[in-house]
């Protein structure tokens, strides 16, 4: 629990840190400010979208529990095919953690870091990106 809320929490402060700079840089524009961060969020989020359903489509189909670096992905999604009803019975937090490590704060704060407080969009995207494939584990 702590380490979802945690991952949600941080992420929530890189968006919000990100729109806030973006604002700053435009000379308080709101609008602009607004179009740009809206635009940059439903974009993350259909890339997030997309990317979530090519990973779900392929581990799905290829490979198999021997597979060398991905077997032990594969095997889970496939798995669940056999028995679909148990990620239904699993807390949200059960269901969704392991997804916090490859896309938690870390990897946003990485890329926030790298990309420089002038592209403060990079870590908008990247924020709602990680936040969604998190949450693809459960819608």
């Amino acid at each position: 629990v702590a380490e979802v809320s945690a991952t949600f929490a941080g992420h929530a402060y890189f968006a919000v840190n990100a729109i806030l700079n973006l604002l700053a840089q435009t000379d308080g524009n709101i609008e602009v400010t607004a179009l740009t961060s809206l635009t940059t969020i439903l974009a993350s989020w259909i890339l997030a979208d997309l990317g979530s359903g090519v990973l779900h489509w392929s581990v799905d189909n290829y490979g198999n529990g021997r597979t060398p670096i991905m077997g032990n992905i594969i095997a889970a999604f496939q798995g669940h095919h056999s028995a679909p009803w148990t990620i239904t019975q699993r807390g949200f937090c059960n269901n969704v953690w392991k997804l916090c490590i490859p896309f938690g704060v870390p990897t946003v704060g990485a890329i926030t870091y790298l990309a420089g407080p002038e592209n403060p969009m990079v870590s908008l995207f990247f924020a709602v990106f990680c936040f969604n494939e998190i949450m693809s584990q459960e819608l």
